[in-house]
């Protein structure tokens, strides 16, 4: 069964592999992926399902391969993504977009690190 938790990582994944893209669309998986990170940190706010399904594998296909990763490793390639994308701009309000990105892919991992159901050894 799909969850709304997979269904997110799944479109986040997806985003990282249209990152590339200049221009208007840049602008849209921008927002999208914003707003997709601030869903996903409500959601995983002292939630033990939703911590448990974002240490869970994903499936995920590429031209190359098929593959799995798990939603932390989503959200940390994410994180690693707009850190070197915020070093590169010059605009203020892009700034800030990226840098609220990279706070909701924190308070997502510390949602999930701080849930009762997640014990890593």
């Amino acid at each position: 069964s799909t969850s709304i938790i997979s269904s997110l990582l799944k479109s986040l994944s997806n985003l990282l592999a249209t990152s590339g893209l200049r221009g208007n669309y840049h602008d849209l998986v921008k927002d999208i992926s914003v707003a997709t990170l601030r869903t996903l940190t409500c959601l995983t706010h002292e939630n033990d399902l939703a911590a448990t399904q974002m240490i869970s594998d994903y499936e995920r296909e590429s031209l190359i391969s098929r593959d799995s990763e798990s939603g932390i490793e989503i959200i940390l390639r994410l994180l690693h993504t707009f850190e070197i994308r915020s070093q590169r701009i010059n605009e203020k309000s892009e700034s800030q977009q990226y840098h609220d990105a990279i706070i909701f892919c924190l308070n997502i991992l510390t949602n999930t690190l701080e849930s009762s159901s997640v014990h890593i050894v």
